[in-house]
């Protein structure tokens, strides 16, 4: 799962979990990602009403869109192609819109810094081999439980 990593200041990062299908990226440093609800996307379609979010125009950041494809999925940021402040990897998002890689940097002006991720996040899961013998720490050959 795709996610944004959202600085907090002084070497802090927050992680910003992209569940959904598009999210605004809003010039406001306390709450700079949120779930874009007024995207219209109608399949067979090749266009969005009004090309961008109302939302996203309101506050002059930029909407994250995910595409998938079967089992592929990409993240696109689309962004105001005349003001050109909105960065990717330090680069102005000149024509609009672009498809985001992992470890990308995302900049809007007066959101805090971003970075795209497609990483799976660590989290504990058990052990699913076999259940014969004795499993132990390489470190400590103490038994793992």
């Amino acid at each position: 799962m795709a996610h944004l990593w959202v600085g907090t200041g002084e070497d802090g990062w927050a992680v910003a979990l992209l569940v959904g299908d598009a999210f605004v990226l809003a010039p406001q440093a306390d709450r700079p990602v949120r779930v874009c609800r007024s995207w219209v996307l109608t399949p067979g379609e090749s266009k969005v009403a009004g090309g961008r979010s109302q939302e996203a125009m309101a506050h002059d950041g930029a909407i994250l869109v995910r595409s998938a494809c079967g089992d592929k999925e990409r993240w696109v940021l689309l962004a105001a192609p005349a003001s050109q402040t909105t960065a990717v990897n330090g680069m102005p998002v000149v024509l609009g819109i672009r498809v985001l890689h992992n470890r990308d940097e995302v900049r809007v002006p007066g959101a805090p810094r971003m970075l795209f991720s497609t990483e799976r996040l660590a989290r504990v899961e058990p052990y699913a081999g076999p259940s014969y013998g004795r499993c132990s720490c390489t470190l400590c050959e103490r038994a793992v439980t």
